[in-house]
C-alpha cells in the first residue's frame, strides 16, 4: 500500500488561458509538502497564470489542479483559504486599514458567520505579526508603509490564514535591494520554522538561485526545465528561455550559479584590451 502523501500541488496537463487565450498549455508538474520551489521564465510565459490556477481564482479550461490531492474547484471558498495563501507583487487595499486589521484579515475564513474574533484569533495575529517583524507596526496604517513593510504585513496576514502552502507572485518586484534581501531571507526562515509549502514565483533569477533548492522555469506556457539551480541556471538554458547569451558563474560566497549581465559592447572592449567609456 502506498502511504506517501499526495504532493501539496500538483497540475496534470493543465491548459488555462484568459477569453480562448491559451496561456498554460497542457503545463504538469508536482510540489512535494514541505518543498520551497522558485518558478522563473519570461514575461507572458504563464507564471502569475500558474499561480491563478493553483489557488483556484482561475478555472483550467482542460486537465487537473490539485491541492493535497483534491482539486482546487472542490474546495469552498473558506477551506481553500485555510489551505493556500497568497501573496501577489503588489498587493492594495481600497481603504487605510491599519497593520492589525489586514493582518487580522488572515482569519476570516476561520471565523465563519455570525462568530466573533476569539482570544486565540488574537494570539495567532500577534505570533503572525512577530514572526513577520511587524509586530512594532500593528498601529500603522499600511498606506503609510514602505513597500517592504506592505509586502511583509501581507506575509504576516497569509500566515493568520494558518494555511500550510503560500504562493507568491514577484513578492519583491517593487523592492530595493536591501528589502528583495530581507523579503527573501524572511520567507527561507518561515519556510524552515513554519513547515510551509512554497511556491515562489520571481523575475528574479539569482535571488531564486539563492534561495531555493529547486527551479521550475516556464517558456510558453509549459515546464522546459526543473531542477536544482545548478541544472536549470546554465548559460544554455538562459539562451533558449530568454534569447541571451550571458556568462553564469557560481556565487564566491555560496557557489549557486549567478547570471552576469553586462554592457555588450563594453565588455567586448574590454576582451580586447581597450578601455570602454
Amino acid at each position: 500500500m502506498n502511504t506517501e502523501p499526495p504532493p501539496a500541488l500538483e497540475l496534470d496537463r493543465a491548459t488555462a488561458g484568459y477569453e480562448g487565450s491559451v496561456v498554460l498549455d497542457g503545463l504538469s508538474l508536482a510540489v512535494a509538502c514541505g518543498e520551497l520551489v522558485g518558478v522563473i521564465g519570461p514575461n507572458g510565459s504563464g507564471k502569475s497564470t500558474l499561480v491563478k490556477t493553483l489557488s483556484g481564482w482561475l478555472p483550467l479550461m482542460s486537465g487537473r489542479a490539485l491541492v493535497q490531492g483534491k482539486p482546487v474547484g472542490q474546495y469552498s471558498a473558506a477551506e481553500r483559504a485555510k489551505t493556500v495563501a497568497v501573496v501577489a507583487q503588489n498587493a492594495e487595499l481600497p481603504f487605510a486599514f491599519s497593520v492589525w486589521d489586514v493582518a487580522s484579515m488572515g482569519r476570516y475564513a476561520h471565523l465563519g458567520p455570525f462568530r466573533s474574533e476569539t482570544r486565540q484569533d488574537r494570539e495567532i495575529v500577534e505570533r503572525s505579526l512577530e514572526l513577520t517583524g511587524c509586530a512594532r507596526l500593528r498601529d500603522r496604517l499600511i498606506t503609510n508603509l514602505s513597500g517592504g513593510e506592505r509586502q511583509r504585513v501581507m506575509v504576516a496576514r497569509a500566515l493568520a490564514q494558518q494555511a500550510s502552502i503560500l504562493l507568491l507572485d514577484e513578492p519583491t518586484n517593487h523592492l530595493d535591494l536591501h528589502h528583495q534581501l530581507g523579503f527573501a531571507r524572511l520567507l527561507l526562515e518561515l519556510h524552515e520554522t513554519e513547515k510551509l509549502t512554497v511556491l515562489w514565483v520571481s523575475h528574479d533569477l539569482n535571488l531564486a538561485s539563492e534561495f531555493c533548492e529547486r527551479l521550475l522555469l516556464i517558456t510558453e506556457g509549459n515546464v522546459t526545465a526543473d531542477g536544482p539551480p545548478a541544472d536549470v541556471l546554465t548559460a544554455d538554458v538562459i539562451h533558449r528561455a530568454y534569447g541571451l547569451r550571458v556568462p553564469v558563474q557560481p556565487n564566491p560566497l555560496t557557489g549557486r550559479p549567478q547570471v552576469i549581465l553586462a554592457n555588450q559592447r563594453r565588455a567586448a572592449t574590454a576582451a580586447q584590451g581597450g578601455d570602454a567609456a
